[in-house]
């Protein structure tokens, strides 16, 4: 994975294309693993088709993950809960047509990072003359945000209001300095920020040092107890 910081200020309007073009990512869907740098991305919408409304929780902002079909748990679902066993930040950003706002760092819940799963429809499997169908579903993941400012709730800036910036690499690498949309150039900075770094890593300390050490064992044990299908066989358990 490349070096190349991350200098986009929470509250900052960006185009996707750009970020896509920068810091790498799947520049369609939900959200996932860069794979250039060493970052994961969940792109979250206020109005999303089908899909519920990202909400608060107290504490805990519960955000739709991946489409995904099949009683399994995608690669991309799992690039996201799994960020902090990775060593990954999880960047939530949230996206109105081309344009998205950096919204903070956030870390996914450790003792129950899906609220639920939520069916959205059914698919038939391409190439196949069966009538089987497939399950289209999401999980509902719970997030705790660690950087930036209010997100998703009355006291939220206007997404309209927000400052804009443009991402540009150049030839060393590097992200070029941000350029403001009326010709100044602006400052930059990010989560690299000192007192800002050290409340993010004191959130996440707290958070890490709450969870279950069961969580902390191999991915195929944390990728079974997520799926769609124990999750449900669970519920009908408890009914």
């Amino acid at each position: 994975m490349g070096c190349i910081p991350w200098i986009v200020p929470p509250g900052t309007v960006v185009q996707r294309r750009q970020l896509h073009d920068v810091y790498g990512g799947n520049r369609s869907g939900n959200g996932g693993s860069s794979g250039t740098t060493p970052n994961t991305f969940l792109f979250v919408r206020t109005a999303p088709d089908r899909q519920p409304a990202p909400s608060w929780d107290g504490d805990v902002l519960r955000v739709p993950g991946c489409l995904q079909d099949g009683d399994y748990v995608s690669r991309d679902n799992q690039m996201l809960i799994h960020h902090l066993r990775r060593g990954l930040p999880l960047r939530v950003l949230e996206q109105r047509k081309q344009l998205c706002r950096y919204l903070g760092e956030f870390t996914v819940d450790q003792e129950t990072p899906a609220a639920s799963w939520v069916r959205t429809g059914v698919r038939k499997p391409v190439g196949r003359s069966t009538h089987a169908t497939l399950e289209v579903q999401f999980p509902l993941l719970r997030l705790h945000q660690l950087s930036g400012g209010p997100c998703f709730d009355s006291s939220a800036p206007a997404f309209e209001q927000a400052p804009r910036m443009d991402l540009e690499l150049v030839l060393s690498g590097a992200p070029r300095p941000p350029q403001a949309r009326g010709g100044a150039r602006t400052a930059a900075k990010g989560s690299a920020d000192t007192e800002e770094g050290r409340r993010s890593l004191k959130r996440l300390l707290g958070i890490v040092q709450r969870a279950p050490r069961p969580w902390t064992r191999s991915t195929p044990w944390t990728t079974r107890m997520l799926s769609p299908r124990f999750c449900s066989s669970r519920s009908a358990g408890r009914a």
